[in-house]
Parts: C-alpha cells; sequence; structure tokens
C-alpha cells in the first residue's frame, strides 16, 4: 500500500461520531477487520480512504456554517400577528351564491403560503449532498448520516428548531406520501400522514437503506427539526441520490423536484457531468420557480464535489462542463420551442462552483455565493412574491363580500325582478340538466378519440424517431467526429429529450381541440346565469365554471411540458428515464475494435438501451395518464358546477321565501358588512 502524507485518529474520528467498528465498516463497503486494521496504521491508509473515514464520520473539514442572518424575521413577526387578528373573528358570514372564506380559513391559508425558501440538493448518491447540507449548516459530526455508499432513502427536509409545531415532541417526523410540507404545522393533515416521530438518532436506522425499522416503507419524507442558526433563513431538502440503482429512490426525486426554490445539484468532480447529468439537468432548470425581480440563474449552483486536486485542474473541469452542459440546452430545444430563451455560455460558467470536504477553501466561493443570495438577494423578491399572493388572497375575500353586500342591497330594492330571476332560473333548470348530460357525453367522447389519435401519434414519432438512422442522423447533426466522448455523455439524453418535446407537441395539439369544446360548454351554461338588463344591477356574483376545469396535477415526474388545457401540467415518469441512464455504456471501448462510424455503433447502443428500458411503453403509459386525468377532473367539474347552480338557486330561494325574508337579507347584510371592514383592516390588502 502506498504510503500517506496524512496522519489521522481513525479510531478517534470514529468514536466521536458514536459509530461501532461494524457501522463503520457498513458505511465504508468493507469488513470490520478492514476497520481494524486502518485505525491501527493510519499512516498507511491512502487519502482516498482517509476521504471516505472523514465524510463517513461527518469530519467535513472544520468549516464554519454559512450566516445569511434572519432577513425573514420580521415577516414571520407580521404573519404571526396577522393570524392571530383573523382568529378574532369567530362568526360564520353565510354566502348568498357561493360560500364565504372564513377567517380561521383564510388564517390556515396565510400560514400555508408564506414560508422560506427551500434549497434542494439533487445528484448522484456518491455526489456528498449529505456532507455538503452538514457543512453549509454547520452540524456536528453524525448528526445527519453521510457515507461514500447510497446513503439516504427519504427525502428529509431540515427545518430550524423555532419552527417546530405544537403537536409533534420528537425531532424528527416520519410522513408517508400525500404528506403536504406547506401544511405540516395543522395537526389534522399532519398527524393523518404522520407514519411515526422520533430522535435526531433515529435517522440512521430509519432513513437510509441500512435502516431495519418495520414500517419504513411507509415513509416517504421526514421533516428534521434543528437548532442550526442558518436554517432561520431558509429550508434544506435532501434527496435520496441518483444512480444508486434503486427505482424508488428516483421516483421520489421526481416527485420532489418542484419543491425547489434554490437548486443544488451535485456531480463528483472526477466524471463530472455524465450520461444521468444531462438527461436530468435541462429538466430541473426548466423547472425551476420564476422568483420576479430575480434571474433564475441565480437561484440554480451545479457543484463539482470532491474537488481535492490542484486548483488549475478544477477550474479546467468547471470549464468544460460550462460548455458541455450549454451545448446539451442548446441542441435539446425542439422546432416547438425554437423561442425558449437561454442562458449565454458565460452566465452559465457563473453557476459552477466547487466543494471539498478535505480542502475548505475550495468550498468559500460557493458558501459565499449562497449566503449572499440567501442573505441579500433572495429575501426582498421572495416576501414580496409571498406578499402579492397573501394580498390576492385577501382582496379575493374582500371582492365575495362586496359583491355579496351589492346583490343583497338589489334584493331588497327590487324583490319583484328578483323573483322573475328566481322563477327564470327554475324554468330553465330542465334544458340546463340536458344541456350538461350531452356536453358530458359529447366531450368524454372526444377525449376518448383524442386519446387514440396521440397515441397513434405517439407510435409515429417513436417509429420515426427510434430507427438507428435517425438517432445517427441526430447525433451527426450535435456532434463533430471528434466529438464521440463528448457524444458518449450527451448523446442519449439529448435523443431522450427530443423525442419528449415531440411527443409534447403532438399532445399539446390534441389537448388544444379538447380545451376548446371545453370552453364552448362552459360558455353555453354560464349563459343561463347571466341576468338580463332588468338584472344587471343586482350584480349577483358569477359561477366561475372554467376555474373548476384549472386544476393542477401532482403526479409524480419531471416536468415535459404545460399545457394550458385546463391548467393541466403534463408529467412524465422520470425513473425508466434515469434507468436509461444508469445502464451506462461503455461505447468508446466497443469503437476500437470495429471498423463502423462510431456515430453509426452509438446509434445501436442507444436504441438497444432504450429498448431494454421500455422509453416507449413509458411515454405511452404517461400520455394515457394524462389523458385519463382530464377526464376525470372534467367529470369532477361538472359535478362541482352542478352544485354550486342549485346551492345557488335554493339559497336565492331561501332568501326570497317568507314574511321573515327581510330581516333575514338585514341579518346577512350587516354581518357581510362587518365582515368586509374587518378584512379591509388587515395590512396584506389592498383594497
Amino acid at each position: 500500500m502506498d504510503g500517506s502524507p496524512y496522519s489521522h485518529d481513525l479510531r478517534g474520528m470514529r468514536e466521536a461520531a458514536g459509530l461501532t467498528t461494524e457501522d463503520m465498516a457498513e458505511r465504508l463497503g468493507v469488513s470490520p477487520e478492514v476497520v481494524t486494521a486502518q485505525e491501527a496504521d493510519p499512516d498507511n491508509v491512502v487519502m482516498e480512504q482517509i476521504r471516505r473515514w472523514m465524510e463517513a464520520t461527518g469530519h467535513a473539514g472544520g468549516g464554519e456554517a454559512i450566516n445569511p442572518g434572519t432577513p425573514y424575521a420580521l415577516f414571520t413577526g407580521e404573519v404571526l400577528t396577522t393570524t392571530r387578528y383573523l382568529q378574532g373573528w369567530t362568526e360564520e358570514v353565510p354566502g348568498l351564491a357561493a360560500r364565504l372564506p372564513s377567517a380561521a380559513e383564510l388564517a390556515a391559508k396565510l400560514r400555508r403560503s408564506v414560508r422560506k425558501p427551500r434549497v434542494v440538493l439533487c445528484g448522484s448518491f456518491d455526489a456528498a449532498k449529505t456532507t455538503l447540507a452538514s457543512r453549509l449548516l454547520g452540524l456536528a459530526p453524525g448528526t445527519l448520516p453521510a457515507s461514500f455508499s447510497p446513503t439516504t432513502s427519504l427525502m428529509v427536509e431540515l427545518r430550524h428548531l423555532d419552527d417546530r409545531p405544537d403537536w409533534l415532541d420528537g425531532e424528527v417526523a416520519y410522513f408517508r406520501a400525500g404528506i403536504d410540507l406547506d401544511r405540516v404545522d395543522e395537526s389534522d393533515h399532519a398527524t393523518s400522514c404522520l407514519v411515526r416521530q422520533d430522535t435526531l438518532q433515529s435517522l440512521g436506522r430509519y432513513a437510509t437503506h441500512r435502516g431495519e425499522t418495520s414500517d419504513a416503507e411507509e415513509a416517504e419524507f421526514a421533516v428534521v427539526y434543528l437548532a442550526a442558526e442558518a436554517l432561520k433563513a431558509f429550508r434544506v431538502i435532501d434527496l435520496p441520490g441518483l444512480g444508486s440503482g434503486n427505482q424508488g429512490d428516483e421516483d421520489k426525486v421526481a416527485r420532489a423536484i418542484g419543491l425547489a426554490d434554490v437548486l443544488l445539484y451535485l456531480s463528483p468532480a472526477i466524471r463530472f457531468l455524465t450520461e444521468i447529468d444531462f438527461l436530468v439537468l435541462p429538466l430541473l432548470l426548466r423547472a425551476l420557480p420564476q422568483v420576479p425581480g430575480l434571474d433564475p440563474l441565480e437561484t440554480v449552483f451545479i457543484v463539482a464535489s470532491h474537488a481535492d486536486g490542484p486548483g488549475a485542474g478544477l477550474e479546467a473541469i468547471l470549464d468544460s462542463g460550462a460548455v458541455r452542459l450549454h451545448r446539451q440546452l442548446i441542441d435539446s430545444v425542439s422546432p416547438e420551442e425554437g423561442g425558449t430563451a437561454m442562458p449565454t455560455e458565460a452566465d452559465l460558467r457563473r453557476r459552477f462552483f466547487t466543494f471539498s470536504a478535505q480542502q475548505p477553501v475550495l468550498a468559500a466561493e460557493l458558501s459565499a455565493s449562497l449566503e449572499t443570495l440567501l442573505g441579500r438577494t433572495l429575501p426582498a423578491p421572495f416576501m414580496a412574491q409571498l406578499r402579492h399572493t397573501a394580498a390576492d388572497m385577501f382582496d379575493s375575500a374582500v371582492q365575495s363580500c362586496e359583491a355579496q353586500e351589492k346583490a343583497l342591497l338589489a334584493l331588497k330594492a327590487d324583490r319583484e325582478e328578483a323573483h322573475r330571476e328566481l322563477d327564470r332560473l327554475k324554468a330553465t333548470e330542465m334544458e340546463r340538466d340536458d344541456l350538461v348530460r350531452q356536453g358530458q357525453s359529447r366531450i368524454t367522447e372526444l377525449i376518448t378519440n383524442e386519446f387514440a389519435a396521440a397515441k397513434e401519434d405517439v407510435d409515429d414519432i417513436l417509429e420515426r424517431g427510434l430507427t438507428i438512422e435517425s438517432i445517427e442522423e441526430r447525433i451527426r447533426q450535435s456532434f463533430a467526429d471528434n466529438e464521440k466522448d463528448d457524444a458518449r455523455e450527451r448523446a442519449l439524453p439529448l435523443i431522450v429529450g427530443l423525442l419528449q418535446a415531440e411527443v409534447s407537441g403532438a399532445a399539446m395539439a390534441r389537448m388544444e381541440r379538447i380545451e376548446g369544446e371545453v370552453r364552448q360548454f362552459i360558455g353555453d351554461y354560464n349563459a343561463y346565469f347571466d341576468p338580463g338588463e332588468a338584472m344587471a344591477r343586482l350584480e349577483l356574483p358569477r359561477l366561475d365554471t372554467a376555474r373548476m376545469f384549472r386544476v393542477g396535477t401532482a403526479s409524480a415526474g419531471l416536468v415535459l411540458g404545460t399545457l394550458s388545457t385546463m391548467g393541466i401540467t403534463v408529467l412524465f415518469p422520470i425513473a425508466p428515464l434515469l434507468g436509461m441512464a444508469l445502464a451506462i455504456f461503455s461505447t468508446y471501448s466497443l469503437i476500437r475494435t470495429l471498423r463502423q462510424g462510431w456515430q453509426r455503433v452509438m446509434a445501436q447502443r442507444i436504441r438497444q438501451r432504450l429498448h431494454e428500458a421500455a422509453f416507449g411503453p413509458a411515454l405511452q403509459k404517461a400520455v394515457r395518464r394524462m389523458f385519463r386525468e382530464v377526464g376525470e377532473r372534467f367529470d369532477l367539474g361538472v359535478r362541482d358546477m352542478e352544485v354550486g347552480a342549485k346551492s345557488y338557486q335554493s339559497r336565492l330561494d331561501a332568501v326570497l321565501d317568507g314574511e321573515s325574508s327581510d330581516e333575514a337579507i338585514d341579518a346577512m347584510l350587516d354581518l357581510t358588512r362587518r365582515f368586509t371592514v374587518f378584512l379591509r383592516l388587515i395590512p396584506w390588502s389592498r383594497s
């Protein structure tokens, strides 16, 4: 064994982390005997193995945590004050044409919509994501389980201890699928998804692939509360690693991508940006949320981890990575996305950083940039966006109250005209029912037919796009003859991305036909609730049936493209695609033994990998799911629409019926006015 100039107290490191010899062996992927031998003779342990020891025991080089300060302290206080104010209103305000939001519901929505930004760590299983999280937060060694082998099995969100909800006694809460992270403070919702709560030490046995807890398979998310000062400015989500061979991990990563406000994508410097990275990164960059007033690239950090080499060599690695990723982004733009804005190569390069657990100087730029973003650059536009969302919510509530007040005044002023409106609605009830029945049948049939046509479209795209000749042509268009090494890493993701984009365009065209029919149906139905000229002054709240169809789907997957149709976002499964990238083909060694052009050989291998990964069936399944969800949401929207219409009619009937109707209207009018004034006093409201 080559001697090492580095000397470490390996046994002391292990014991300080509270690990047994067997624990350490499992983390390192060696036998307990090897651990004992290395502890006895640390001077002859090579630096690569020393690095693994340091990562496994949480000794990340002794660097300090980032210190973004407490930029949200005042904002959080305002939310708390407003929430308490809303809780002071205890009366229920009945709605005339629709149910008005209660003060308690507005308080819950305010708490739900106001949060700290989430920093999501994503990358391969051996990219040191958990080690980086520990370094950024200044956590003690061993606080979070980390090793050189696949470790994290759950999506783990780290929050400040002050954010722990009253219902939780433990330091860690484990949740099953279905938990809404913005509603963890709500005991009813949180406890309905709770698997268990436990101490911080439970992470090692419960949130890792080494866990032995019998109910571990139930949990998908762990929320951890830590006394780390940095968490007063943001939250961290540490995702399971890509490339571990565990499809469940990749499914979880796919479901969590939409949670990111800031993305840290890690790839080991020794093989910086491989097939998996080029497959996933373009999709992640497109999925990042837009914060008004902030360049989206400012929230992206692409990190070469395990960066333990000389500085000049690392700069070359980052330069090459930026060039290749920029080319991938340009090459993967389909004709349908021709107008998509792309960052320049120079702008992209500025988002590349290094991280080393052993050499803090190599992580200094990353730490400083994150501290600046999270402490100074991001808070103002992020809070402005949250304030805007809250203001819209309160303004909408005020407008609903104002509309109800006008409607009630009109009812008192012209009861005879109101009765005629009610009679008209009753007289057209059967006609409306026929419209709904016929429209529902027509659109359901259209969805079925368009799905069949979309399936044929996808079959045609795959038949044309998955031939060896077609793949070879795309490779030749994107890579010069002397770029076969670059093509080894980028060709597979490029082919996948272009085929996805083409399928997305075909699906969008089919969905636009459905959208036109749905809009026509909504217009025809709403016409029954359009008051005539004599009734215009009543200004009764209108049924917004179109809004009932604008329901976003939360299916697992990465964003393929957003359709305008009914607000449904098309999401494609990531796991089959990652499976393709995981089976990394050794094209270069094969090419050297064959006389064929390397592009032809690579095309054959790519086609083989796509076939083995069932790429075509995966796309068809995603399209089928999309159309099924459209049908289900249309049916649900129609049911809600009918319920809302009948409820409106019955409420109007109840208000106008009987000798006491004037008193009832006066009581509802008084309550509505008082609630309107109550809401207007909220400083968030612009009304």
